[in-house]
């Protein structure tokens, strides 16, 4: 089946909404909480069971007990690091998901929630209604709405390579670096002028400003080198097609 006949039979959608009933929501408001990567294990009509991998700065705290607190049940932790949590928990369904389930419609994962929205990529064989039913539900505010091109989409799937190979540079970060540059962007020192200095970060870590520096460019240099590899690889493409034409 091609793109027009789907386009015309479905329409893929992104679409960004806070919804007051989800406990997820919620936790995203915490400031040390940066993202949370959801997959739907199961939904039935009384909870839906979740697989999430949530991100940010926990050493702080006991996240688990957070959760437990905000109405979460059944939590079955599968790793856990001072800076991502992997877990498999209950949680009553939220109205979005009792509606997008009504109007046939299917959730592509991750839903991913962040800063307290939460983005979904719906299949949908009715836009109007979909977004009619989200819009008339007290629980949920819509922020806004995108319909995603299926051939655009497509492009994604046939990029999967690129992309787990970012990740794997991603996963190379110790996790010192990795901290050390997300610190650094949430205390925005990459901002100009610059908000914090990097006395201020070595500080608040106990350690040399030397010492900090050097795991702040360790983890730069892996993402720059990453990124100049596939301008390299752009550079090459653009070649092969000017002398093919």
């Amino acid at each position: 089946m091609n793109d027009k006949i789907l386009t015309m039979l479905l329409r893929l959608l992104e679409i960004s909404f806070t919804q007051s009933d989800c406990p997820n929501i919620s936790l995203s408001y915490n400031e040390d909480v940066d993202c949370i990567y959801i997959y739907i294990a199961k939904i039935l009509q009384n909870y839906e069971k979740l697989y999430s991998v949530i991100t940010g700065d926990f050493s702080k705290y006991n996240l688990v007990d957070k959760l437990e607190r905000l109405g979460i049940k059944d939590i079955h932790v599968i790793s856990k690091t001072n800076l991502e949590l992997e877990i498999l928990y209950t949680i009553k369904p939220t109205n979005a998901l009792k509606i997008t389930s009504a109007t046939d419609s299917v959730l592509i994962p991750p839903l991913i929630v962040s800063n307290g929205i939460e983005r979904w990529i719906v299949l949908t064989p009715d836009k109007n209604k979909l977004i009619s039913a989200l819009s008339a539900d007290p629980n949920t505010e819509i922020k806004s709405v995108r319909e995603i091109c299926f051939e655009k989409f497509a492009n994604i799937f046939k990029n999967i390579s690129g992309i787990e190979d970012f990740l794997d540079t991603l996963k190379s970060f110790t996790p010192f670096q990795r901290n050390a540059l997300i610190q650094a962007y949430n205390m925005k020192y990459y901002e100009w002028p610059r908000k914090c200095s990097l006395d201020e970060l070595a500080s608040i870590n106990g350690i040399s400003k030397n010492a900090y520096l050097k795991r702040l460019r360790n983890a730069e240099k892996k993402i720059i080198r990453k990124v100049v590899e596939n301008f390299i690889i752009l550079d090459s493409l653009k070649g092969d097609k000017s002398r093919s034409s």
